[in-house]
């Protein structure tokens, strides 16, 4: 059995009669040959596809434990009496669903705040995106945020997945989210009614 001039078995068929295959036979068995190699064909190139998949999630999964490791989300370091309520209330907000808004200057903790809620919920061995809204120009924002199709505008020249999507069933971190053009906000406002 050939398929594609790679070699993937052999099928036999004997009779102890002579001359038990004709021309027609011997045809018929050539065409189940072809089907056949096709068949193991796409059966191994199924079994590659498992594997590579495999291999991938467990890579995902080897990186995000070293991004965790890193970014030590655990490290909150302090013992104020206002942390430790801070910390209190990232307790009460994580097991729920609930938007939160965190507040505060430049440098004060935020995405730590956010990575503490998402490591304590049930969404924490799903994806934690980050997206600061005031670093991404504004005409590329909108696209940041939802995606966009290929030949959405000049330049798309593939597919593009949102942060939206990409946060699906895990946590999404808007930082900056003042600074979001008033134009997209009400997108962005149906985006979260609608979930």
């Amino acid at each position: 059995m050939v398929s594609r001039d790679r070699v993937l078995g052999v099928l036999a068929v004997a009779s102890r009669n002579e001359g038990a295959f004709g021309e027609a036979e011997v045809a018929f068995l050539l065409q189940v040959a072809r089907q056949v190699a096709i068949a193991v064909e796409n059966s191994l190139a199924y079994g590659e596809i498992a594997d590579l998949k495999d291999k991938l999630a467990q890579e995902k999964l080897y990186l995000e434990e070293e991004i965790r490791g890193e970014m030590d989300f655990e490290g909150i370091v302090g013992q104020s009496s206002a942390l430790r309520h801070v910390l209190n209330l990232v307790d009460t907000v994580a097991p729920s669903d609930s938007t939160v808004l965190l507040l505060g200057e430049t440098g004060t903790g935020k995405e730590l705040i956010a990575r503490a809620i998402h490591e304590r919920s049930r969404r924490k061995d799903r994806t934690f995106v980050k997206l600061n809204c005031a670093a991404i120009p504004t005409g590329l924002l909108e696209s940041e945020l939802f995606g966009h199709e290929r030949g959405a505008f000049t330049g798309a020249i593939s597919q593009k997945v949102g942060r939206l999507e990409l946060a699906d069933q895990g946590s999404l971190f808007l930082d900056e989210v003042g600074d979001i053009p008033l134009d997209i906000q009400p997108k962005l406002l149906r985006a979260f009614a609608g979930a």
